[in-house]
C-alpha cells in the first residue's frame, strides 16, 4: 500500500499548495518515505527529492524550496511509501529515475522475473522503472504480475502516463477550468 498524488498542467500557486496538502494527507497510505518529482520545463528531467519518513521532510527541504521557487511548474508528482519490498531508506523511496522515465508505483508485484531485467533492485518499483526505460511501457505492462498503478513522466515523449490494472485504488479529477489534472 502506497499513495500517489500529483498535479499536472497549469499549476497555479493554489494548485501547488493543494499538492502539498494532498501529500500530507496521503501519508495514511505510507509513512515510511516520501518523494516528489517536480518538472518546470518539459525538455528537462524532473527534479526528484526523496526522504525517509513524513512529507514535511521533503516539503521543507532546501531542494524542494529551490524547485518551487515561484516559477510555474508543469508537473508535481508525489509518493508516500509503505514498504512492502526493500528496506526503508532514501534509495528505495519513489519516484525512481531510469533513462527518460521518472516513475511512482502503488502496488506490489508478485514477481519481476518476466520484466526481463537482469540487474537486481531492492524494490519491484525500481525494476518496473528500469523495464519501461529499456523495453517500453507496452512490453513492460504485458509482463506486470501483481497489483499496479503506475504514473510516470517520459522525458523523451514529453508525456505524463498513467496506467492501472484495477488492483489498487486510483482517482483523478480536473480543475474547473480543465487546465490541470489532479
Amino acid at each position: 500500500m502506497c499513495g500517489l498524488v500529483g498535479v499536472f498542467g497549469d499549476i497555479s500557486y493554489r494548485m501547488e499548495h493543494l499538492f502539498e496538502d494532498l501529500l500530507y494527507l496521503d501519508v495514511i497510505r505510507g509513512p515510511h518515505s516520501t518523494g516528489v518529482a517536480i518538472l518546470k520545463d518539459e525538455d528537462k528531467s524532473p527534479k526528484v527529492i526523496k526522504e525517509v519518513g513524513m512529507p514535511w521532510k521533503v516539503l521543507t527541504h532546501k531542494d524542494y524550496k529551490k524547485a518551487t521557487d515561484g516559477k510555474a511548474n508543469l508537473l508535481m508528482m508525489g509518493h508516500n511509501r509503505y514498504a512492502t519490498k526493500g528496506k526503508i531508506n532514501k534509495k528505495n523511496a519513489h519516484p525512481f529515475k531510469k533513462g527518460n522515465i521518472t516513475l511512482c508505483h502503488n502496488g506490489t508485484l508478485w514477481s519481476v522475473y518476466y520484466l526481463g531485467i537482469k540487474e537486481k533492485f531492492d524494490t519491484d518499483s525500481e525494476t518496473v522503472t528500469e523495464s519501461i526505460s529499456k523495453h517500453g511501457a507496452e512490453e513492460t505492462w504485458k509482463n506486470v504480475d501483481g497489483a499496479a498503478v503506475l504514473v510516470w513522466w517520459d522525458r523523451k515523449d514529453k508525456s505524463l502516463n498513467i496506467i492501472t490494472n484495477g488492483k489498487r485504488p486510483f482517482h483523478f479529477a480536473r480543475s474547473k477550468d480543465k487546465k490541470t489534472l489532479i
